[in-house]
């Protein structure tokens, strides 16, 4: 592992760690479990346009808080934005 992903991955760490419990878990089931939307609707009890939004909100304060922990530079090449 190199330095720069190291560094990557204590940013994005600590950045989740300020995540409202809710909103923390959604994104973790999503993108460190690779719980499916659908499944995690059921998990939960939620809708997958609710989990969807949650998710969606959830990214957008990482990049917000990201964004505030590193001066808005683009260290590593770390950019959190929606392609497609």
């Amino acid at each position: 592992m190199s330095n720069g992903y190291k560094g990557v991955k204590r940013i994005i760490s600590d950045a989740m760690l300020k995540l409202p419990e809710d909103d923390y878990q959604i994104i973790f089931e999503l993108f460190f479990k690779h719980t499916s939307i659908h499944q995690l609707s059921k998990k939960l009890g939620i809708s997958r346009s609710g989990i969807r939004y949650h998710k969606n909100k959830a990214l957008k304060q990482l990049k917000s808080i990201i964004s505030k922990e590193t001066d808005g530079e683009n260290r590593s090449g770390l950019w959190l934005t929606r392609s497609g």
